[in-house]
């Protein structure tokens, strides 16, 4: 009938959705748009699998500016955010973040040889709670040198075009160095 009031009916609690896990990104360039095109392609391909920012995951970053005191106490402090999982973009980065951790899980990137550098055992099996990825690792470059070799024998001296904003521009030039003289080649590295 008109006016009268319906009865109540209790509904029940709608469980609370969990906290989205925390991700952390430390990075160690002086500027927070290094890189940016990278994480924004990563963020678009986790939004076309369904993961969203904010709904599904949190991201926590850092940049160190290019300052390496900055490194151990930013990875502390994300440590500290309790998040999944680490994601460090350099070799500092990776070094401090692997200092910090604990048996987190690390994630790493741009980092130059993570071996020589005992963040990983091997590239087949990287071991304790770290693994990632090298664009200059030692055995991808021992290949394109063998190639190289293969292409022109007589070789003896080669010029390198390199990144000169490139995190630790020192380390860089001396992994270039150290390979290509393995090979019996003296290279010329010009930043650009």
């Amino acid at each position: 009938r008109p006016g009268a009031s319906r009865p109540r009916v209790a509904r029940p609690a709608l469980p609370q959705r969990p906290k989205p896990p925390v991700l952390t990104v430390f990075r160690s360039p002086s500027t927070q748009n290094f890189g940016r095109p990278l994480i924004e392609a990563c963020l678009a391909r986790l939004k076309v699998l369904g993961y969203v920012e904010g709904r599904d995951f949190v991201i926590d970053r850092r940049w160190a500016e290019g300052r390496s005191d900055r490194f151990a106490p930013l990875a502390r402090e994300l440590v500290g955010l309790k998040p999944a999982v680490f994601f460090a973009s350099t070799s500092p980065a990776a070094a401090a973040a692997k200092q910090a951790a604990g048996t987190l899980p690390i994630v790493f990137i741009s980092v130059i040889d993570p071996v020589a550098e005992g963040l990983v055992d091997s590239f087949a099996r990287p071991g304790r709670n770290m693994t990632g990825m090298t664009y200059r690792g030692q055995a991808m470059l021992d290949k394109a040198l063998d190639m190289l070799r293969e292409l022109l024998p007589s070789a003896r001296r080669v010029a390198l075009l390199e990144q000169a904003d490139v995190p630790r521009p020192e380390a860089v030039g001396d992994f270039f160095r150290r390979r290509f003289a393995a090979h019996g080649l003296e290279v010329e590295i010009f930043w650009i």
